[in-house]
């Protein structure tokens, strides 16, 4: 089931799911980098955050996401190992860019690790392309056009 994040209920799970999926890669550049709850809940605190939940079960993928003028942008998206290709990626992803449509803007936009192939395979196939490259932290920034004045299609369940 997809619902919105309920912070005291859900923010261990999503501090797990970025503390071994993600901040691994943001490592690699960054070695000394620190992570905490709290430096999770300042990152969450300017977003919408969906989660994944099976039941009453924890929380094992989630998105979180905020708009800006005309770009909507995907701040994190993780999807835990064994639930990886069952499609809750995509779900989340189509949960973002129906957001984005409802909001009118143009361009959907996210960050990915140049060593997680996985994945910009995952977002390539979905529509989005590298557009710029941050050397510093060894970062494509990937975008997708969104047409804002499409026939609204409702948001995937």
């Amino acid at each position: 089931m997809l619902r919105k994040r309920v912070a005291g209920r859900d923010d261990r799970a999503i501090y797990r799911l970025v503390d071994e999926l993600l901040i691994p890669f943001a490592r690699d550049t960054k070695p000394d980098l620190k992570f905490s709850m709290p430096i999770l809940r300042e990152r969450l605190k300017p977003c919408t955050t969906y989660v994944y939940a099976a039941g009453s079960r924890m929380p094992s993928a989630f998105i979180s996401f905020r708009a800006g003028r005309d770009v909507m942008l995907v701040e994190m998206l993780a999807v835990a190992a064994r639930e990886q290709g069952r499609g809750i990626g995509s779900r989340l992803l189509a949960l973002a860019e129906h957001r984005a449509r409802e909001l009118r803007c143009r361009e959907m936009r996210l960050w990915v690790d140049e060593a997680n192939t996985p994945a910009q395979q995952f977002y390539r196939s979905r529509g989005y392309e590298p557009v710029y490259y941050e050397q510093s932290v060894r970062c494509y920034l990937m975008s997708k056009p969104i047409a804002g004045r499409q026939r609204q299609q409702a948001p995937p369940r």
